[in-house]
């Protein structure tokens, strides 16, 4: 499995970059990887990691209506599980509803407000953090925590940068 630098420019070349883009995703961005969850079940798993990795962007995009679930939010599995967000308001989102991910455990996706309808995800304070996820001694995984099961499922994607020589971030299984 290349890393580093290499796994950029496949991450890059696997999403059918140009060359110009394959240097856009490299310098700015980093490593892209998406899954699809489903509400059906309380914890649905993301994203897996091991080793340190810098989640530069993570974003969400309901991709089948949200019913019944009230609230959602992002953890790692770990025995003491450290929030990744907030727990915010998700009942009855449309299709294509977005959000983002701060990484900041304050505040919710999208801190708390979400569009309900449109295409497009922002905070509302303007900000985007990057945020650190893991050491090299740890394996572990994103999880998509709900209040309650339902229906929906949601597109994830993110971009990352490796920061450990064996770092990667995958979908989960």
């Amino acid at each position: 499995m290349p890393t580093g630098r290499d796994a950029l420019l496949v991450g890059a070349q696997h999403i059918g970059a140009t060359t110009n883009e394959q240097d856009y995703w490299e310098r700015y961005l980093g490593i892209r990887v998406t899954t699809t969850t489903n509400l059906a079940t309380a914890n649905d798993n993301i994203f897996d990691f091991t080793g340190p990795v810098a989640v530069t962007l993570m974003f969400g995009e309901v991709t089948s209506v949200f019913a019944t679930t009230s609230s959602m939010n992002v953890t790692t599995s770990t025995a003491t599980a450290a929030a990744i967000c907030l727990s915010t308001d998700v009942t009855t989102l449309a299709d294509g509803a977005m959000f983002i991910v701060s990484g900041d455990p304050a505040e919710g996706l999208n801190n708390i407000t979400i569009q309900a309808v449109g295409r497009r995800a922002y905070t509302t304070d303007g900000t985007r953090n990057w945020f650190v996820v893991g050491n090299e001694a740890v394996t572990d995984t994103m999880i998509q925590v709900l209040n309650a099961t339902g229906t929906g499922t949601v597109l994830w994607t993110a971009f990352y940068i490796p920061l450990g020589t064996t770092a990667t971030m995958s979908a989960s299984a």
